[in-house]
């Protein structure tokens, strides 16, 4: 449960996809428990899901979205 970031519109975790690098990635979520959630679809069976920190990782991407838009101000 703490690795899920709830948007309102979608909800989120993150994957790790080498050493040290994560992505964002879509997830269906189902039953919910105290500290635990089923997640439906979206994840693959042995992927590795960053379980703390994920507010400092969801900047970090949203800033790169930006910078690399050209939005930056």
């Amino acid at each position: 449960k703490e690795a899920l970031i709830d948007t309102g519109i979608r909800r989120l975790v993150y994957v790790k996809t080498a050493p040290g690098h994560y992505a964002p990635r879509e997830i269906t979520t189902g039953r919910e428990g105290e500290n635990d959630v089923e997640v439906l679809t979206g994840l693959e069976a042995g992927e590795t899901v960053a379980a703390s920190g994920n507010f400092l990782l969801d900047s970090e991407s949203r800033l790169k979205s930006v910078v690399s838009d050209g939005k930056a101000r």
